[in-house]
């Protein structure tokens, strides 16, 4: 749906009025569907990113903001680094390459500001003023002949609709079609936060939980089809089995009838 639909008729619907010059103003109308389709990003995360950081030697902090322009949270799994070197490739991430934050780090590990250049074993983001750095620790210790990158996972804020032309979720000039199914839920959320200017909290809370349930629906929809197994970490009953054979060994002759 386009920006004019959505903030248009299909709000007319669910508030049951086309007023555009007193209460419902299209000003308010089209604020209301920019901050549903946040809103949608923010719940969902639908709109993950990777950010690729070519790491220098010796270099601790990076700064975001000339990397991207749209960076708004971090995303899952956070980070991971890859080290290119001349007898292959190897991969930091999870437990050895974990997020950190300054106060744990002065708190565990006190001389971390001064430990020697290496292969970082944590990462941590550093608000300076204006600006959001990514930052290594230890900082590497590179090569010319190798090439470390960090993958760092983020949320992408979503430009504001302002054509009437305009479909949501755009970023960086793209609209995902994948996403079309679920336009709809702006409205409601819109029609939710519209409604508290009439006081009607009971209708307000109606296309709230219609805008949830968009929110579930779409969540479950993620999930990987088909059947699912779930498999035991030991097999109890194997290993029961192989120590009574194993018991058993030399308390009965063998049988020279059978192999």
């Amino acid at each position: 749906m386009t920006f004019l639909e959505l903030y248009g008729d299909r709000l007319d619907r669910e508030l049951g009025s086309s007023d555009t010059r007193q209460l419902f103003t299209t000003a308010r109308r089209k604020t209301a569907i920019n901050d549903a389709q946040r809103e949608w990003v923010r719940q969902t995360e639908c709109l993950v990113r990777e950010l690729s950081i070519t790491l220098l030697d010796g270099v601790r902090e990076y700064d975001l903001r000339t990397r991207t322009t749209d960076f708004w949270m971090l995303a899952e799994p956070g980070a991971d680094l890859t080290i290119i070197e001349t007898s292959g490739t190897r991969t930091v991430s999870g437990p050895d390459f974990p997020q950190r934050s300054e106060a744990w780090l002065d708190a565990e590990e006190p001389d971390w500001r001064n430990a020697s250049a290496g292969t970082p074993t944590a990462w941590y983001l550093r608000h300076s003023g204006g600006q959001l750095k990514f930052c290594v620790t230890p900082a590497p210790d590179t090569t010319t002949s190798e090439r470390w990158t960090v993958r760092l996972y983020y949320l992408a804020q979503p430009t504001d609709m302002s054509v009437d032309a305009d479909e949501p979720f755009e970023v960086n000039g793209e609209s995902p079609q994948w996403l079309r199914p679920w336009h709809q839920a702006l409205v409601h959320y819109a029609a939710a936060q519209l409604e508290k200017l009439r006081r009607d909290h009971a209708a307000s809370d109606m296309q709230l939980q219609r805008f949830v349930a968009y929110v579930t629906d779409f969540l479950q929809r993620q999930r990987p089809k088909g059947p699912r197994t779930v498999r035991w970490a030991r097999d109890y009953r194997g290993e029961a089995a192989g120590s009574m054979r194993s018991a058993m060994v030399g308390v009965y002759a063998p049988d020279p009838w059978r192999d």
